[in-house]
Parts: structure tokens; C-alpha cells; sequence
């Protein structure tokens, strides 16, 4: 498939993907992904491809954030490192990041930046104040990747670390949680689309390249799931396979094959978790929107199938409790937790469980608010002057409230100074990060979904 081709098929499937009813953006209320600030455990968010809902006492109450412009059409939420971390976004705005917990977003700029579109970051755990970023660039043709590096939080580019051959696309970028001079790119090769790990042991001074199109053959995408937080060798990646649709595969080194131990027939992976006792959590959505979780307990190598169809957008760990984003309307909670590593689950939020409009931003996402309320994703008290606080059941457990009719349909809910015209090249790029549906790392699940 020739560059072109790529292009096109990308904005084609962007449209479609778009294409539900009654939003803004073209797609259901939907969750993206699940944020959990290691050092304070009464704090949790749930990303959505509608705003962030965040509850900051243990899931009492929960308060929601819509996209303001910065963030408009937001996916990838991430938390860097440290007691107060910041939290990036990638949008229509290129990386985005809040210090104040979604009240204010800032645009990275710099001279690295100039000239291109950004499309995937990652926050160094190890280090506050390194990110690194994959960019397209613009006006050299068919454009090219560069790999990208931030010393002061994200807020500026300075510094390009790796150029990509022309032929050669790059869709993850991933810093080894156990060794930070690992450094990780996913890729594939046009045309013949066959996917490639391309790795530095050194910072991004030097790199190596691994070809996996003999092992893997050629696939249709290629996404980096998650570099394995103790052995550096060792990366997850999600493949889509031509016809049969999307498996976890794991490379476990340059002289290793890579396997295939997971597999969602006809359908997309779409969230992984790798938990601090070294079980291992995958879960997709199949052929007839039937939900799949499996899990392992030997690093990846087996996974058994886990019993129950909940529909999981992404996985996170927090503490030995493992949190899961599902579907609101069919499954029985937006988010639950599980106290056995994914044997059982107690639902902690569904969206009519919101109460406010976060405060800080109250001005700014009152209409939105309403406009949400008329598409029954919950009550229309939410966005009054005086909203009820509390919300969420005693227990924990999620209250059935004006959500539980179904999911919405009708009307269009359009927002105010809405998405502009962002052309050609933002529909290529948002192709390229979502192309999947939502799985990805760190709990980032890899929305990546207004469209699964």
C-alpha cells in the first residue's frame, strides 16, 4: 500500500469513525482512559472523548471537566512523574499540559516543534522534566517522522533524536521504566507494512533497528503497548493482522521471535496493564461488540481468557487494586475496580453519577454541560447554578441514575468555537494515533477512542 493509499484510507476511516450521532466530534460518549496519581489514592480520573470525570475523595463525588479549546478533541491522557504530576493531552492543539488538574491547559511550543504536527509523547518516569514526543513533519513531501525531546516539563522541543527513514512511519515512543537510557520507537515499513522496533540503549545518542516482517509478517498497524517495566529487553505491541483483526504481540529481544498470545478475532485490543505482583491484564472488544479479557502470570509468554464479556477500554493499577474504564450503557459501571487481579469487580462511577461541572472551568463548560444533559449522559442538575455535591453510592458502587436509559441518539450536540477546519494533515494524524480504538500503555489505553 503506497503512502497515498495510506493517507486516504486513514481520513476514510477517521470519517467513519466520527460518524455517530450527536457529538461534536462525531462519536458516542465514550471512555479513553484511566488516570491514578500514585501518591495520592483518594484521587482518580477517568478520561472520556467528552471531558475528564475526577473524584478526589475516594469516588464520593464526581466532577467533570469538558474539553476546553486547547484540549478540543484530547486523547492519550497521561500523568508524568512526581507528587504533583502534570498531566499531558495530545489534541488538535499538538501536546497539551495541565499543572492544575484540567482547570488550565498550555500548547508546547519550540523550534523542534516548527513545522510539525505532534502525535504521540510519553513523560519520562524517571525524570519530571524530560518528554519525548513523535512528530510528522509538514511541506517535505510525503513528511517524515522525528523522534523529539523536552528538558523542561514538555514545554518546549529543542531537541530532534531520531529522523525516520522516508519509507518508514512511526506511530509509539516509550522510555524503559526499569533502565532510562532505553529509549523505544514502533514503526512500520511502506510499503510493504511490516513492523519495526527501533531502540536506544543510550538516550537517544545511537539506535538499532529490529525488522520484525519475517516473524510477523505484514499487518495493517502497529502500536507500542508498553515497554515491560522490569526487563528492558522485552516490548508489548499491538498488531492489527489483515483480516483477523488486532493481537497483542511480545518481543522478548532482538534474538527472540516474537509471539502472538493474544488474540481478538474480527475486533481491537484495546487495554493492557501490567500490575506491580507481575500479573498481566489485556482485554479487547470482538466481533459483535462482545467484550474479551484475558490474563498472565508468567510475563506474558500464557493468558487465559477471563470469564465475563465487560467491554474494557483501559486497564491501570494503583496500590495491588487493578481499575478498569467499560462500557457505561452496557456493562455495569464507567469504572470499577477489582481487589483479585480481574477475578471480580465492583463498580465505582457511571456518568449520570456526576454531580457538577468542576468548578474552576464552570464558566467555561456550562453549555456543554447541558447539551450533555440532553443527551441523557446525566442529569440535567449537573450543569444548574447550585448542583448537588455527593453522588456515587454509599458502598461504592455505582447509582443507576438517567444514564442507565441507554446510550444517547438524536440531535447534534455541537459546542461552542467547536474544532475549526484543522485540515487535511490533523485528520492524517488523529488517523494514526487512533487507528485502533483504544489500547495502549500505562493505563493510557490507547483511547485512543472516539470510534472503537
Amino acid at each position: 500500500m503506497s503512502h497515498a493509499r495510506l493517507v486516504f484510507l486513514g481520513i476514510s476511516i477517521l470519517a467513519l469513525s466520527r460518524a455517530g450521532v450527536a457529538r461534536a466530534d462525531g462519536a458516542f460518549p465514550d471512555s479513553l482512559n484511566i488516570l491514578l496519581p500514585p501518591d495520592r489514592p483518594s484521587e482518580m480520573t477517568l478520561a472520556t472523548n467528552f471531558g475528564l470525570i475526577s473524584s478526589e475523595d475516594g469516588g464520593a463525588s464526581w466532577t467533570w471537566a469538558c474539553e476546553t479549546p486547547l484540549v478540543d478533541m484530547g486523547v492519550l491522557y497521561q500523568l508524568g512523574p512526581g507528587v504533583t504530576p502534570r498531566m499531558f493531552s495530545v489534541s488538535l492543539s499538538g501536546l497539551v499540559f495541565s499543572d492544575d488538574a484540567a482547570c488550565g491547559w498550555t500548547a508546547a511550543s519550540g523550534d523542534a516543534l516548527a513545522g510539525k504536527s505532534l502525535m504521540d509523547a510519553f513523560p519520562d518516569p524517571h525524570d519530571a522534566a524530560h518528554v519525548l514526543a513523535i512528530a510528522l513533519t509538514r511541506n517535505e513531501g510525503a513528511g517524515r517522522f522525528v523522534a523529539l525531546e523536552s528538558r523542561d516539563g514538555g514545554a518546549t522541543f529543542a531537541h530532534t533524536i531520531y529522523s525516520s527513514p522516508a519509507d518508514v512511519t512511526l506511530t509509539g515512543i516509550e522510555v524503559s521504566r526499569s533502565d532510562p537510557r532505553v529509549i523505544y520507537l514502533a514503526g512500520l515499513t511502506l510499503p510493504a507494512l511490516t513492523p519495526r522496533v527501533t531502540r536506544s540503549g543510550d538516550g537517544g545518542a545511537t539506535w538499532t533497528v529490529q525488522d520484525l516482517g519475517a516473524k510477523l509478517g505484514t499487518i495493517e498497524r502497529v502500536r507500542l503497548v508498553a515497554v515491560d517495566p522490569v526487563d528492558p529487553n522485552k516490548v508489548f505491541l499491538r498488531v492489527a493482522l489483515p483480516g483477523m483483526g488486532e493481537a497483542l504481540a511480545v518481543v522478548g529481544g532482538p534474538d527472540a521471535a516474537p509471539t502472538l498470545p493474544v488474540s481478538i478475532p474480527g475486533g481491537v485490543l484495546t487495554s493492557f496493564v501490567r500490575m506491580n505482583s507481575g500479573t498481566i491484564m489485556a482485554a479487547g472488544i470482538g466481533e459483535g461488540a462482545t467484550g474479551m479479557a484475558f490474563r498472565s502470570r508468567d510475563g506474558g509468554a500464557s493468558f487465559v481468557q477471563m470469564p465475563g464479556p465487560r467491554r474494557f477500554r483501559a486497564l491501570a493499577e494503583r496500590q495491588g487494586k487493578l481499575f478498569a474504564a467499560a462500557d457505561n450503557w452496557r456493562d455495569d459501571f464507567a469504572l470499577g475496580v477489582s481487589d483479585d487481579e480481574g477475578t471480580t469487580w465492583r463498580g465505582l462511577m457511571r456518568y449520570g453519577d456526576v454531580r457538577a461541572v468542576k468548578p474552576c472551568v464552570d464558566e467555561t463548560c456550562r453549555a456543554l454541560c447541558r447539551q450533555e444533559a440532553a443527551l441523557n449522559v446525566w442529569p440535567a442538575s449537573v450543569c444548574s447554578d447550585a448542583a448537588p455535591g455527593g453522588g456515587g453510592r454509599p458502598d461504592g458502587g455505582a447509582t443507576p441514575r438517567v444514564d442507565d436509559a441507554g446510550p444517547p441518539g438524536g440531535g447534534c450536540a455541537t459546542s461552542p468555537g467547536g474544532p475549526s477546519a484543522a485540515g487535511t494533515l490533523a485528520a492524517v494524524i488523529f488517523f494514526l494515533k487512533l487507528s485502533g480504538g483504544p489500547a495502549r500503555r500505562r493505563g493510557r489505553a490507547p483511547r485512543e477512542t472516539p470510534g472503537t
